[in-house]
């Protein structure tokens, strides 16, 4: 899950794990934190209580293998049965039985008693125990203060986190949001790409059934004008507000931007939606059904003359 993207995703998450494991004794959180000066890491093993269980310090530049080396100090000193890390990547490596060679060293001599449970948790989403491991690991770099960069954990690691990092990236748009019905989602994309119905538009592909001029105010009618900055509008925003709001994510914005236009273009769309399926005269229906009646042919029907039988007229 992305940091940014996926931010009440990862919230919930560590909600989630916090609602689970709160109680749980034999849970034990770990991480890693890196020294200011030298390539060093400090590790740090808590329990739910925000105890310091145990601790270590290793020569790495690599936030992976300090976070392997943590996990593997929490198996060789401690009786938890659930170890709960921020480091995808870390326990992705324990799963394939691929570690480095600083945790293999620590878990030589270590024989597994029961099973072991590995947790990923979501790194800063507010998980109580995994916030208290990381300040630990930090205060024993004594810069507990400081604020660190984003960290090497938050790698994209699967398939599909990369598939969805560079659609995203290329994304200009916001998506229409979910509570929208598929009508009102399809307008929203029209809305963004400026291909909507407003007087405009409207004008140039039906010059005599539609005003150019807003029907509400009397000024042109373009794109801008009709959606939001329309005088008659209660909270007109400002132009630069207006060219912000197709690309807001907020349901409330994309309601109030849909319904608005809409109403702007609902009068035109049902003159003509009346024009093109106008029923004909009671007049028109008779004439149609005397002219079926006599065998007259309609205007768009052929007439055709039958040439006389040559053969039969001589004779033969």
């Amino acid at each position: 899950m992305h940091p940014e993207r996926d931010r009440e995703r990862r919230v919930a998450r560590a909600r989630a794990l916090h609602k689970q494991y709160s109680e749980d004794h034999e849970v034990v959180y770990v991480d890693a934190a890196e020294y200011t000066t030298g390539s060093r890491m400090a590790l740090a093993v808590a329990d739910n209580n925000a105890k310091l269980l145990t601790s270590s310090s290793i020569i790495t530049n690599s936030t992976t293998e300090a976070e392997e080396a943590a996990i593997a100090l929490a198996l060789v000193s401690t009786s938890a049965t659930k170890i709960i890390s921020d480091s995808k990547s870390a326990i992705l490596n324990y799963v394939k039985g691929y570690i480095s060679s600083t945790a293999a060293r620590l878990l030589r001599f270590w024989q597994p008693r029961h099973l072991i449970t590995l947790i990923w948790t979501p790194a800063h989403a507010g998980l109580p125990g995994n916030e208290e491991a990381h300040s630990l690991a930090r205060g024993l770099t004594f810069r507990a203060g400081v604020e660190p960069p984003l960290r090497a954990s938050e790698r994209l690691l699967s398939f599909r986190d990369i598939l969805s990092y560079y659609r995203d990236k290329r994304r200009e748009y916001a998506p229409p949001a979910p509570s929208l019905t598929i009508p009102q989602a399809a307008h929203w994309r029209q809305l963004q790409t400026r291909t909507a119905q407003y007087p405009i538009l409207l004008h140039a592909r039906y010059p005599d059934q539609f005003p150019s001029s807003c029907k509400l105010c009397g000024k042109p009618g373009d794109f801008l004008h009709t959606l939001l900055t329309c005088p008659t509008f209660p909270h007109p925003p400002s132009p630069t507000a207006a060219e912000s709001l197709p690309t807001s994510s907020s349901a409330q914005d994309q309601r109030r931007i849909i319904s608005t236009a809409e109403n702007l273009s609902r009068g035109g769309a049902r003159r003509q939606t009346r024009r093109r399926n106008r029923p004909k005269s009671a007049t028109a229906v008779k004439e149609k059904k005397e002219e079926e009646g006599s065998g007259t042919p309609t205007r768009n029907e052929p007439t055709f003359s039958i040439a006389p039988d040559i053969n039969r007229r001589n004779g033969r």
